[in-house]
C-alpha cells in the first residue's frame, strides 16, 4: 500500500488511506494502463475532526475527537479534478443527509493523478459551481482537499476539518416590546470557497474581501421585552481574520430605528467562537434608580446566650 501526501490544512488533522496507489512515478506522470481501464474509488467520509476546546468548549482538553457527519451537515459535495494539463473537473457527486449512502462516495476513475475536494455543510449549492459563496448566517462547514494517484482499486477513509469560525452575539439588556427586526451587517468578510483548490479565499490577497450587507431576521415574539437575546453566524475561514466592523441595527414593527451599534475590529479564528456581549439599547427610564447593595448577611459577630 502506498499513497500520495494530502494537503493538510490544520495541524493534527489526519487522512487515512487504504488503497492501491503508486508513489514511484513522478508527480505529473500518468500511470500506464490499457485503453478504457477504470478503477473503483471509494471514500468513507463518515467523520470529521474537531477541537474540543473550541466550539464544544471543554476547558483544558485539546484532544482531537471524531464525530459523525449526520446531525451536523445536510449536504456532502465531492469533486475530482485532473492535474497539470488535465486539470479540468472529472466528476462531481452531491449527497443529501438521509440518503442510504450519505458519507460514502463511490466513483470510478481511469489511471491518473487527481485532486479531490470534499465539502460538508448545511447549505445547498449548485453542483456545477466553481466557487461556493457562503450564505449568512451560514452553517457549520467541513472540508478536505488532497491529491492522489489512482493505479488500481482505492478505498480511503477521509476525516474532514472545520473551515468556519462562529460569531455568537448576545444582547444583555431587554429588547423593547416593539422590537421586530434585527439587521447584522459586516464590513469585509471571507465568503468564497474554491472547489479546485479547496481553499477559503483570503482577505489578505483580495479574493475573499466582500462588503456583504449581512443578514436581516425577524425577532421572535417571545424575545420581546426580555434580556439575553442570542443569535449566531458562521464565517468561512482558514486561520484568523479581523473583521473591520460589525453593525447591529434593530427596528420596530413600523420600521422605526430602535438601536444602531458599531463594533470595530472583531477577530475570528477557524474552529473557534467569537462572543460579542453587551447592551444595545439606551436606558428607557429617567431619574434615580434605587436598588439594594448587598442582601447577604454577614457572619455573626455578636452572640447572646440565655
Amino acid at each position: 500500500m502506498s499513497k500520495t501526501t494530502p494537503l493538510v490544512w490544520l495541524a493534527g488533522a489526519m487522512l487515512f488511506v487504504s488503497c492501491n496507489k503508486n508513489l514511484s512515478q513522478p508527480a505529473n506522470t500518468e500511470p500506464e494502463a490499457s485503453a478504457g481501464t477504470v478503477f473503483p474509488v471509494t471514500f468513507n467520509v463518515d467523520d470529521f475532526s474537531q477541537e474540543l476546546d473550541s466550539f464544544a468548549r471543554i476547558a483544558g482538553d485539546a484532544t482531537t475527537a471524531k464525530d459523525s457527519l449526520d446531525g451536523h451537515v445536510k449536504y456532502l459535495y465531492y469533486k475530482v479534478y485532473g492535474t497539470g494539463a488535465q486539470a479540468a473537473i472529472k466528476h462531481e457527486i452531491v449527497q443529501e443527509v438521509g440518503s442510504p449512502s450519505f458519507g460514502v462516495i463511490r466513483d470510478t476513475l481511469p489511471p491518473g493523478n487527481y485532486r479531490f475536494t470534499l465539502l460538508a455543510t448545511g447549505d445547498k449549492y449548485r453542483p456545477n459551481i466553481t466557487n461556493a459563496g457562503f450564505k449568512y448566517p451560514g452553517s457549520d462547514a467541513f472540508s478536505k482537499h488532497f491529491e492522489m494517484v489512482v493505479n488500481g482499486p482505492a478505498n480511503a477513509k477521509v476525516s474532514l476539518d472545520r473551515i468556519v469560525a462562529r460569531l455568537q452575539f448576545i444582547i444583555q439588556d431587554p429588547l423593547p416590546a416593539d422590537a421586530a427586526w434585527m439587521d447584522i451587517q459586516f464590513s469585509g468578510i471571507p465568503r468564497i470557497f474554491n472547489f479546485p483548490t479547496g481553499e477559503v479565499s483570503n482577505p489578505a490577497n483580495g479574493t475573499a474581501y466582500s462588503n456583504y450587507l449581512g443578514y436581516t431576521f425577524q425577532i421572535p415574539a417571545y424575545n420581546q421585552g426580555k434580556p439575553g437575546f442570542k443569535t449566531q453566524a458562521y464565517f468561512p475561514l482558514q486561520g484568523s481574520y479581523t473583521v473591520p466592523s460589525i453593525t447591529v441595527v434593530c427596528r420596530s414593527t413600523l420600521g422605526n430605528l430602535l438601536a444602531n451599534k458599531v463594533i470595530n475590529n472583531v477577530k475570528f479564528e477557524t474552529n473557534k467562537r467569537t462572543v460579542l456581549k453587551g447592551n444595545l439599547f439606551a436606558p428607557t427610564s429617567s431619574g434615580i434608580e434605587v436598588d439594594l447593595n448587598d442582601t447577604n448577611w454577614k457572619p455573626d459577630s455578636i452572640a447572646v446566650f440565655y
